[in-house]
């Protein structure tokens, strides 16, 4: 029914609120130009029109006989707008900015009721009635409310094009964005034109980095977020300033092998770390599915989880799990092309493994790291560093006599 189909139409734009902070609402791509807020005034403005044109049909059968143009059956028979731009009424009159988030939730609430209202009225669908539309001739009250629901469909393109011009739509969600990792991919991200949500605990750590390397403010947005206090993950996300396209899970903790065979807390600390607080975040980024944006989630692994060596199991099985997990998340996406990658590293030189004795040849970089990231392909695993990969390769082969005998 065309009721289902407005009210689903309007309720996508209610939801799509979510996604802005009045800033970004007010903010236009280039001088002379509208700003998403301006698109929301302009279609409450214009459906608002559109209803009392439906009050109007309502009241007598006037114009019964009048017919709408060739434009407007071309319109109606393809159910949408052609995918151009188009003028229409107030197309080019002054728009105003948006005076609130909430002026336009209450406004569209207002116009959905309304229209329901107007629906469920006696003899809406049996009316004869017509008026006039400025350039597309005579419509019927149940014409003028379909034709309000393609108009608003319609607009999806240009707030899609606005979000595009200011990097709305290219959202990075960074989560444990204090790593020595996370905080150079911030900085290629931001290079690519993303714009960035800096997730951590530690957010002064974060800003004086982004300080120190002259980031504009505009494009990072630094949140609080602790991976393990898992009570306040549905909030965090609820109140992101923008839904993201990208998410990285980068949160880290470690102990040595032999201190967490004593001390349960730390252990305990690396599981919530490493697996079960990127479960929760994950899951609930996952299954948000308003946001239709969402087409990668990448999760900053080691090679510590590929086999079980004496020397580091606690910490090797928690980044095993989280691996497993982001390998069946990538198969449940799969049908919604939204790619999940994981990243194997080997030995990173960053604050994590300060103080440990590693082979100074076989040190990465976390700038060699963070490129493997951002420049993420199709497949699952990726595994940066040739020598790495070598020795990813036999550890997975390797026969477990052998691997009993590493350290």
């Amino acid at each position: 029914m065309v009721i289902n189909q407005f009210n689903a139409t309007i309720g996508q734009w209610t939801r799509y609120l979510d996604d802005y902070t009045q800033a970004m609402l007010c903010e236009k791509p280039q001088p002379g130009s509208w700003s998403v807020g301006q698109v929301y005034v302009h279609i409450i403005d214009d459906t608002s029109y559109f209803m009392e044109q439906v009050k109007a049909c309502l009241l007598n059968d006037a114009n019964r006989d009048q017919e709408m143009h060739e434009d407007a059956k071309a319109i109606f028979a393809n159910n949408g707008f052609p995918d151009i731009l188009l003028l229409g009424p107030s197309a080019t009159a002054s728009i105003r900015q948006p005076g609130s988030k909430d002026e336009l939730l209450q406004n569209l609430l207002a116009i959905k009721e309304e229209a329901n209202k107007l629906y469920s009225s006696p003899g809406f669908l049996t009316s004869k009635g017509k008026t006039r539309h400025p350039g597309l001739g005579f419509f019927s009250a149940a014409e003028w409310l379909r034709f309000a629901e393609m108009h608003l469909r319609h607009h999806y393109r240009q707030k899609n094009r606005i979000d595009d011009a200011l990097g709305f739509s290219r959202t990075v969600l960074v989560l444990g964005a204090n790593s020595d990792v996370a905080k150079e991919a911030i900085l290629l991200y931001v290079a690519k034109g993303y714009r960035v949500i800096a997730a951590s605990r530690s957010t002064a750590q974060i800003a004086s980095f982004l300080e120190a390397r002259n980031v504009p403010a505009d494009v990072v947005t630094i949140r609080y977020f602790d991976a393990t206090a898992f009570d306040t993950h549905k909030a965090f996300y609820a109140g992101l300033p923008a839904k993201p396209r990208v998410v990285l899970y980068a949160a880290g903790f470690q102990v040595e092998n032999e201190a967490a065979l004593l001390d349960w807390e730390g252990s305990y600390r690396m599981m919530n770390t490493h697996y079960a607080g990127a479960v929760s975040i994950l899951n609930l980024i996952a299954m948000d599915t308003t946001n239709g944006r969402l087409e990668r989630i990448i999760g900053l692994s080691s090679l510590s989880g590929v086999r079980g060596r004496k020397s580091n199991f606690i910490y090797g099985s928690t980044k095993a799990a989280f691996t497993q997990y982001l390998a069946g998340l990538r198969q449940y996406l799969f049908t919604r092309k939204i790619m999940v990658n994981v990243i194997v590293a080997g030995y990173i030189r960053s604050k994590m493994t300060a103080g440990l004795w590693l082979p100074e040849s076989l040190l990465m970089e976390p700038a060699f790291i963070a490129r493997a990231v951002v420049n993420a392909g199709k497949g699952f695993t990726i595994v940066p560093g040739f020598k790495w990969k070598l020795i990813y390769r036999v550890l997975k082969a390797l026969p477990e006599r052998f691997v009993a005998k590493l350290p």
